[in-house]
């Protein structure tokens, strides 16, 4: 299943969710996969990362490269785990939670239809709808949350969002591989002139 292909997406603890988020803000899903376990081995819950110092935590984290934010995950897991509820909005004025992580964890930990994008996501909606504006890329994205919510709830958002991801980093790449793409038979970027040779 797409919510298996990384081990946080199978996960229901809102802990490994956030800090798997806010290293993947910087850090690329194949390093952070390589490398987390360990980090919540040492760090098993919210607790014993709150009482580590910042070096401490820099330290358990080199892979990261990321020294500066590192330093403060400590700071932003506490202020993040003393509210049992965020939208959005407010998540986006934590130090180091950007659109997408704020966007992701309201999906995924509180189960509001929010709809994360990042570039993978981007490029699927845009190629297989065609879209040229941030507009229509805007009115898009609404009808399909709001459709996929109508009929499979929350959930059902959950998986569409995990598909489109899994599409971006399969086929839906910079440079396309439309050939195997599931979507290929309906998709307008394949239906353009050039589409056989994307492939």
């Amino acid at each position: 299943m797409f919510r298996q292909r990384y081990f946080w997406h199978s996960s229901n603890d809102r802990y490994v969710l956030f800090v798997a988020e806010f290293f993947l803000r910087r850090t690329n899903r194949t390093t952070v996969e390589r490398n987390l376990p360990a980090f919540i081995e040492r760090f098993p819950d919210a607790d014993s990362l709150i009482e580590s110092s910042g070096e401490e935590t820099v330290d358990v984290a080199r892979w990261a490269g990321l020294r500066s934010r590192t330093m403060r995950l400590p700071e932003v897991t506490r202020l993040f785990m003393e509210r049992s509820y965020w939208t959005a909005e407010q998540l986006l004025d934590l130090p180091y939670i950007g659109e997408y992580a704020a966007h992701a964890l309201t999906l995924y930990i509180f189960n509001q239809p929010s709809f994360p994008i990042d570039n993978n996501v981007n490029r699927v909606l845009t190629r297989y709808l065609d879209l040229e504006t941030e507009s229509e890329k805007a009115a898009a994205v609404t009808r399909l949350r709001e459709y996929t919510c109508s009929l499979h709830g929350v959930n059902g958002l959950k998986l569409v969002h995990m598909g489109l991801l899994a599409l971006g980093w399969d086929h839906c790449r910079s440079s396309a591989k439309c050939t195997d793409c599931p979507l290929r038979g309906l998709c307008a970027y394949n239906d353009q002139p050039l589409g056989a040779a994307r492939g």
